[in-house]
């Protein structure tokens, strides 16, 4: 109980530093750039490589303790150096990562899906790093408990800590008109969650030879938890999911798809329950949990063919993704997993650990990966589509004026479309068009399907009607130029405010915008129209920064961004905003100076 109630605690963080100094100073980085951040010393400009950071480095916390917890038991010296090399992989993966994933998963669904399987792996071998060669599965659940509970014990510690330390600075704030800045709230977060909860665990993660000294009080948590809480819940699923596989065997239909996540949940459920009493099963201290580490694995087996079942269905009609391909992956490593507990008895967690770390990597590899296998159906899918409508020719798109692609399968060709193009991977359409569909899609933006297929508008709900915004704040910018000009002046454009043209008589405004559909806009001086100005170019090239990602909003910087009118006038916009709708452009919002010559 010593070390539960923070005897001695200093010693044991100044033990946890030397012990894993690598890890701890993953927590403290972040812990400073979180910080500047919130102290707004770093611009939003910056903002796709905190998250970056903030990403990267609690991978890295995970990946150094368990180096050093693998390295502590080695006879050779090297091993004790192993958790430094965490830091030049996160700097490969921080240049590996692409710019603007801060934006969006939808648009980089490759790198948050590889990142997620990095995180589990490190996680599971965090689970597994003392125990690589060794045969003792009851050490190996002593450790795996005492990892996982520290862990929670941890976070609940840094919680309620937050918590009092909120209280206490609102407590000062109102008894004394303390004027306390609203950034302080965030800064005891970062330092509760990013300083304290990492050295709380990290000071209590024992030694592999320590393992069998540590008392068995806590043993009664995860009876508790197991047997009496968790276990009457998994038989309520049970009988819920065995209902619903009655229903289809009377139906004779294909499962619903929406039941997998039930059978998933059910199967996780199960895992937790079977590694919380697995003590018990393997010391046979309770009848319970002999005949539930029996009778599991053998109930996973048709709730699999369940699960493969409505599986099927879902990628017989609309083909595989990436969400379908782990769904099958998960159904092939439940089966082996059950297979494998029934026939050596379940007497080894390790297998458990390491078939779901190694499939994960698999997942990933290879030209089985995940994402080389949906694009592949998506675009067999398209091409199926296209040579049942007698659009394709020699392999490749062609219109026929004979026939026109009917309503249903105009629709799913949509939706394939849209995979890609969400993905920014519309180049693996390219074998089946003649046209550069890049291009294209830097032209169209979301309206690529309509374009690519010459489809028509469907219901109003068809891609043109989408709208992409975007933004240019320039505001920064000490000084503008304006060599070769006789005067400026600085003109604020609000598309709410000028709602009328042209201009009213009366204005008692020099100079006066109004926008029109098409980057238009008609430029107003004394009343009288001055010029009509084509902004479609300018704004075209400036889209052109980063068009792939087709973010539906999106903020750009330029240092300058002006406009020629003539010879004795020209336009420079400190900040803009406007829509694309339909491939037009349309002004929403500027500021701009406008310089003039005598």
């Amino acid at each position: 109980m010593r070390r539960i109630i923070f005897a001695g605690f200093p010693a044991q963080v100044k033990e946890s530093i030397l012990r894993f100094p690598v890890a701890l100073l993953c927590c403290l980085a972040l812990c400073v750039i979180d910080f500047l951040f919130f102290e707004d010393f770093l611009t939003e400009d910056s903002q796709d490589n905190i998250l970056k950071f903030n990403l990267l480095l609690p991978l890295g916390f995970v990946l150094a303790v368990g180096l050093r917890i693998f390295a502590e038991d080695r006879r050779s010296r090297a091993w004790r150096y192993a958790e430094w090399s965490v830091i030049p992989l996160l700097t490969l993966y921080f240049f590996l990562l692409p710019d603007g994933v801060y934006y969006s998963f939808e648009h980089h669904p490759t790198q948050y899906v590889s990142y997620a399987v990095f995180c589990i792996t490190a996680l599971l071998f965090l689970c597994l790093a003392p125990f690589s060669g060794t045969k003792q599965p009851l050490l190996f659940w002593r450790y795996n408990l005492k990892i996982w509970g520290r862990a929670l014990f941890s976070f609940l510690c840094a919680d309620v800590f937050w918590i009092g330390l909120m209280i206490a600075i609102y407590s000062m704030q109102t008894l004394f008109d303390v004027d306390v800045h609203d950034a302080w709230f965030g800064h005891m977060c970062l330092f509760c969650f990013l300083m304290l909860g990492p050295l709380l665990f990290t000071s209590g993660i024992p030694r592999a030879s320590e393992i069998n000294k540590e008392p068995v009080w806590n043993y009664a948590v995860p009876r508790i938890v197991g047997q009496h809480i968790l276990l009457p819940l998994l038989l309520v699923y049970l009988l819920i999911l065995y209902a619903y596989g009655l229903k289809i065997a009377i139906t004779w239909q294909l499962p619903d798809g929406w039941v997998s996540v039930l059978i998933l949940a059910y199967s996780g459920g199960g895992l937790l329950v079977y590694f919380l009493l697995h003590f018990l099963y393997l010391t046979r201290k309770s009848k319970i949990a002999r005949k539930f580490g029996a009778g599991f694995f053998y109930s996973e087996l048709p709730l699999v063919a369940l699960l493969v079942a409505a599986i099927f269905r879902r990628t017989a009609d609309y083909g595989m993704t990436e969400n379908r391909y782990y769904l099958w992956l998960m159904a092939g490593w439940l089966l082996g997993v059950s297979l494998y507990m029934i026939c050596t008895r379940g007497k080894s967690l390790r297998a458990v650990f390491i078939s779901f770390g190694a499939l994960a990597l698999l997942s990933l590899v290879g030209p089985w990966n995940a994402f080389n296998v949906s694009d592949c159906s998506q675009r067999n899918r398209l091409q199926t589509i296209l040579a049942q409508n007698d659009l394709l020719h020699d392999g490749r798109y062609r219109p026929n004026t004979c026939r026109t692609i009917n309503d249903d399968d105009a629709r799913e060709a949509r939706k394939v479309i849209s995979y890609f193009r969400n993905k920014g991977n519309v180049s693996c359409l390219q074998p089946l068009f003649t046209v550069n569909v890049d291009s294209l899609y830097r032209e169209h933006g979301a309206a690529l399907s309509s374009h690519l297929l010459d489809l028509p508008a469907a219901d109003g709900n068809d891609e043109k009607t989408i709208q992409r915004y975007f933004s240019l704040d320039n505001k920064e910018r000490k000084s503008v130029s304006i060599a070769g000009y006789d005067r400026f002046t600085m003109y604020e454009y609000y598309s709410w405010s000028t709602p009328d043209c042209p201009a009213p008589k009366d204005s008692t405004v020099a100079w006066l915008i109004c926008a029109r559909e098409g980057g238009i806009i008609d430029l107003y001086r004394d009343d009288k129209l001055y010029k009509t100005v084509n902004l479609t170019e300018a704004l075209q090239s400036l889209t052109t920064l980063d068009w792939d990602d087709n973010q539906s909003s999106t903020s750009y910087t330029q240092d300058d961004f002006s406009v020629v009118i003539d010879r004795q006038c020209k336009l420079i916009f400190t900040e803009l905003s406007a829509k694309l709708y339909d491939g037009k452009f349309i002004l929403k919002d500027a500021e701009l100076y406008i310089l003039e010559k005598d």
